[in-house]
């Protein structure tokens, strides 16, 4: 890498502008590909786990994954490969926000764009699954929204390949996955299939209908209990205006048990299709994109941070504005961790230095990090 002022060049097919978004194990920088001259996105292996084989392993599978599928609800990746010890993919630049800052932000989302969200993000899954893959973190910062409508599901760096006929992946010995959206499976470290995301999916949905995650607690294992205990309310209890038949579709994909739950993303595609039918919603896209290209709720919304939540300090969504920037803070400690351990790196530092670690729309940032990604 070669560092020239403002930008890193990296090899001699992209040039690294700034960081967009910093994890535990990757950074996340917009970049411009130059044989295209179009803005991509590059995720960025961390160099201390770049040298250990089970990180690298896992980056470079989830490059494969992503290589794989190519769907217009799902991001696509470009390229991969390796620079002075840096491993690195690159995917398509989804210029927008994500379904988390959406969730944190809005007053309201109304119920027939709840269900064309939900309906997208729907398609893009039973498109993963139709390719022997399981997403396992299916959450809010994980799905992308443009102003032009489009719902991409993004991030599949705990993704795995479905193992054997019946469709299933190796049991764990540990939860791994981000809490809130685990499913029963995920917790207990038990065999998983296609219905462990679509209780993580019904988990999002309902999210998206109540602006209330129903597993919420003080902390993980709190957490962790009422996933695998507690009573989850229909969501017509928390919003007058949610029909007995969209309660319907919720409540049987948050099914505990996994024999009795949804079954399918292709039958959940047809149920989310017949309640937009019966809202009067016959082109599901052409309402995603009249409610986000309306300036109040793409740039007010996906974009700025109201005045509100800067000073309603008793609400639901201050606290977790307070949680972002103490996220935003961690993340900078970490680079600024990192930019110390890469000092023999002299390019880079000046101009890792120079940069500020944001949650920048359109990158998929985590909301409660998984825990135990490997």
């Amino acid at each position: 890498m070669i560092s020239s002022g403002s930008s890193v060049q990296l090899g001699d097919k992209y040039t690294m502008h700034r960081p967009l978004a910093s994890g535990g194990a990757s950074r996340i920088f917009l970049a411009r590909q130059l044989s295209l001259d179009r803005e991509v996105v590059i995720k960025v292996l961390r160099k201390q786990l770049s040298t250990q084989s089970e990180f690298r392993d896992r980056f470079a599978q989830e490059a494969r994954i992503l290589a794989r599928l190519e769907h217009p609800n799902i991001v696509q990746v470009i390229d991969f490969g390796e620079q002075e010890g840096f491993y690195y993919f690159v995917m398509e630049y989804v210029r927008g926000g994500t379904l988390r800052d959406l969730l944190e932000r809005a007053d309201h989302i109304p119920l027939d764009v709840a269900l064309a969200i939900a309906y997208f993000i729907a398609r893009g899954l039973d498109y993963v699954h139709g390719h022997k893959v399981l997403h396992l973190d299916v959450k809010p910062g994980n799905i992308l929204l443009t102003r032009s409508g489009i719902v991409k599901v993004a991030d599949f760096g705990l993704a795995r390949l479905v193992d054997g006929a019946e469709g299933q992946t190796a049991s764990r010995q540990y939860p791994a996955g981000t809490p809130l959206y685990m499913s029963p499976e995920q917790v207990q470290g038990s065999n998983l299939d296609a219905r462990s995301d679509i209780f993580s999916f019904s988990v999002l949905f309902y999210q998206l209908l109540t602006l209330k995650n129903p597993f919420a607690g003080r902390n993980t294992d709190e957490v962790y209990r009422n996933i695998l205990s507690c009573r989850v309310q229909p969501p017509s209890e928390l919003r007058s205006d949610i029909p007995v038949f969209v309660d319907d579709v919720v409540m049987g994909c948050l099914q505990r048990d996994k024999a009795t739950r949804s079954t399918s993303m292709s039958s959940l595609i047809g149920e989310l299709h017949g309640a937009l039918e019966k809202l009067g919603v016959h082109r599901p896209e052409e309402r995603v994109t009249r409610y986000l290209s309306d300036p109040n709720h793409y740039r007010t919304v996906l974009k700025k941070p109201s005045a509100r939540l800067n000073m309603d300090t008793g609400s639901g969504r201050s606290r977790s504005w307070r949680k972002t920037i103490i996220a935003l803070l961690l993340a900078a400690a970490l680079l600024a961790a990192e930019t110390w351990g890469l000092a023999r790196f002299s390019d880079l530092i000046p101009w890792l230095k120079s940069k500020t670690t944001t949650e920048e729309p359109g990158t998929g940032t985590a909301d409660d990090q998984p825990v135990n990604p490997d």
